[in-house]
């Protein structure tokens, strides 16, 4: 990993108060360009859960305030957990823009400290003996009580390497507060209203911070680091209590390894204080993308390796290195923020060709004002067949994709809602993008999240067979018919499909054209085919074609009889069906004689002509064909994959 040589020095533009632990309390604000303006910290309270343990002095520790071989009672969540939500400057209110969502705490093991030392520091409401009780809620790691909101809890000499009375030194060099999936900073003219609040048990300690610019998308850890920025112990620099009501007394806990915090030392009559570094400060700069911060020790410098942390100082003294860190990982903007989240999501990874998908398209207004005339873009891929979509408000457009009409309080949630056939041919990645755009002329400070994708990958289904049926009169009389009549009613005998051409001779007698017409009286023999054709996607196995004798007519039973040839030389009685698949033709019996592939059903008697082959009474009638397995036509006269059944009938 290579040492980062790209770091210039920028004085630093910060804000700094002091405050006490309470909701909306007047503070002042120091700042060497301007004069002393009244500053509110925004905090609420919340009930800490209760939690305790006996254990004894930490090894090292001082004897001031802790005894060897002295068992001590610790009482976490005596009273309330203090959360910061906001902090005010004069009239200008800063409200939470981005909580980071991961905390990397970097060591280096040196002379006094190897592993992962544990030192936390919790507000201490009262000790009376071996009773120690602690305000806020327990949490066993540094990690946890820096990630955190709750303010009255933190780390203790979180840099120092060496030189604690009390044995208080640890091995981090680094402590990374890290925004995941990225904060785009915002345009010029608001940049410098946007920024991290730093807190300080005390006031009193220098650190150096730097903007997180880049990190490995794996493992989560910084690439790249910006400008490095040094602030002092100065009062310029901390704002700082002076009011004793607004300190707080704290016990610190120590542990190495496992078993149980230890108490190590008290410390009294500290005032909480902070330090606001804007992205302006940071030497961010508008449209950017950066990933939180990272606090260092200040003595630290840019010709260090601050990204591998390989020649960093593991001798940190305790004035060097004894930043009492509260809570962290908060971004605070002035202005009021707009952030609309938007996802999208089928529920699945997988998908078979010809099923249904339902995608959950929701947005979020996770800002702090309400909006009007949001717009959410989705155009729905080819792939997916008559989409049906349902918004939970507004209106759809169809041809140009928007979702629009859509009103948003702050933390509410409308939804869209699409459902489709995936296209049964289509195979791959199918991948649907929503995009939310808000109202013209605002800016959302978090614009990575304005877009969703949902990527499903389509298998193709099994091949499904598919066999059409056309039927048509193709004789009267023994007169034929060669008219070739598209029906429009019916699809099946388009001529898109693999038909051999000119193969679908005959009338409908409906009148489609003015030829279609089959003028018959009492007596008139008439001619029906029924033409098939295998054009699904996988041959059809296992066919059995069954056909009611029409109404007003009776079935012939022996027009075939002298021809050949017969379909078994085992068929006996009378033929009255013809067979053709292909080019081949063969005449079927009327009798149920296997192997023979026909027979007829007399009137009144039931014929397997229901749906898969379920029996059906069959008033005059019914001739069934098996036709067994028949390839699927791939090109137009596939071999053996159309044919027609044919029988004659009387008219009544």
């Amino acid at each position: 990993m290579k040492v980062l040589q790209s770091f210039t020095r920028m004085q630093l533009n910060r804000l700094a108060w002091s405050f006490c632990l309470a909701g909306g309390i007047s503070i002042t604000i120091l700042d060497s360009a301007k004069a002393q303006i009244p500053v509110s910290i925004n905090t609420t309270s919340a009930p800490a859960p209760p939690f305790s343990y006996t254990t004894q002095k930490a090894p090292g520790g001082t004897t001031t305030n802790y005894s060897t071989f002295t068992n001590y009672t610790l009482n976490f969540g005596k009273s309330t957990n203090f959360i910061f939500s906001g902090i005010s400057i004069g009239a200008a209110n800063y409200s939470v823009q981005q909580t980071a969502d991961i905390i990397g705490i970097r060591r280096r093991n040196n002379a006094q400290v190897t592993g992962a030392r544990q030192i936390i520091l919790f507000q201490r409401d009262s000790k009376v003996a071996t009773t120690v009780d602690l305000a806020p809620s327990f949490v066993d790691t540094m990690e946890a009580a820096l990630l955190s909101n709750i303010i009255n809890r933190g780390a203790d000499n979180v840099f120092a390497n060496t030189g604690d009375a009390a044995g208080n030194n640890n091995n981090i060099e680094r402590i990374d507060f890290i925004t995941s999936t990225g904060i785009t900073a915002p345009s010029a003219s608001k940049i410098g209203q946007v920024g991290f609040v730093v807190l300080d048990r005390g006031g009193n300690d220098p650190f150096k911070i730097a903007a997180i610019t880049a990190i490995n998308p794996v493992t989560n850890q910084p690439t790249a680091l910006g400008t490095l920025v040094s602030v002092s112990s100065s009062t310029t620099n901390w704002g700082r209590s002076t009011n004793s009501s607004q300190t707080i007394n704290t016990t610190v806990l120590r542990r190495d390894g496992s078993g149980d915090l230890q108490p190590s030392e008290d410390a009294n009559n500290q005032p909480i204080s902070g330090t606001f570094v804007s992205y302006t400060t940071l030497g961010i700069t508008a449209g950017q993308k950066i990933y939180g911060y990272a606090i260092f020790p200040s003595d630290v410098t840019i010709l260090m390796d601050l990204v591998g942390l390989t020649n960093v100082p593991t001798d940190t003294n305790i004035t060097s290195g004894g930043l009492d860190l509260l809570a962290g990982g908060l971004s605070f903007t002035e202005y009021p923020t707009t952030d609309l989240k938007i996802t999208k999501t089928d529920n699945q990874t997988t998908a078979i060709a010809g099923s249904t998908i339902n995608y959950l398209i929701s947005i979020t207004n996770q800002g702090t004002s309400a909006l009007t005339s949001i717009k959410v873009t989705d155009v729905i891929p080819t792939a997916i067949q008559s989409p049906v979509l349902t918004p939970s408000t507004g209106s759809y457009n169809s041809t140009t994709g928007d979702w629009t009409g859509l009103n948003l309080a702050p933390n509410t949630t409308i939804t869209l809602t699409i459902s489709g056939r995936i296209d049964p041919i289509f195979s791959g990645t199918l991948a649907n993008t929503a995009t939310v755009s808000p109202p013209s002329g605002v800016e959302d400070f978090n614009p990575d999240n304005n877009s969703a994708t949902d990527t499903t990958t389509v298998t193709p289904a099994s091949p499904i067979p598919n066999v059409r049926l056309v039927k048509r009169i193709t004789a009267l009389n023994s007169t034929p018919y060669t008219n070739t009549i598209d029906d429009p009613a019916d699809t099946n005998d388009d001529s898109s499909h693999n038909w051999t051409p000119n193969y679908l001779t005959g009338r409908t007698g409906k009148g489609v054209t003015a030829g279609d017409t089959v003028p018959v009286k009492p007596g008139d023999s008439l001619e029906y085919t029924i033409y098939f054709l295998s054009d699904g996607a996988a041959p059809a196995q296992n066919v059995r074609l069954c056909d009611l004798v029409p109404t007003n007519t009776t079935f012939l039973p022996s027009v075939f009889n002298s021809n050949t040839p017969k379909d078994s030389g085992t068929s006996v009685g009378d033929f009255g069906i013809r067979l053709t698949i292909g080019s081949s033709t063969s005449y079927l019996s009327n009798a149920n004689d296997t192997p023979d592939r026909g027979q007829f059903f007399a009137s009144g008697t039931s014929a397997p002509c229901g749906i898969n082959g379920a029996l059906v009474v069959a008033p005059n009638g019914a001739i069934t064909v098996n036709l067994n397995n028949i390839p699927n036509a791939t090109t137009k006269g596939t071999p053996n994959s159309f044919g027609f059944i044919r029988f004659r009938a009387k008219v009544n």
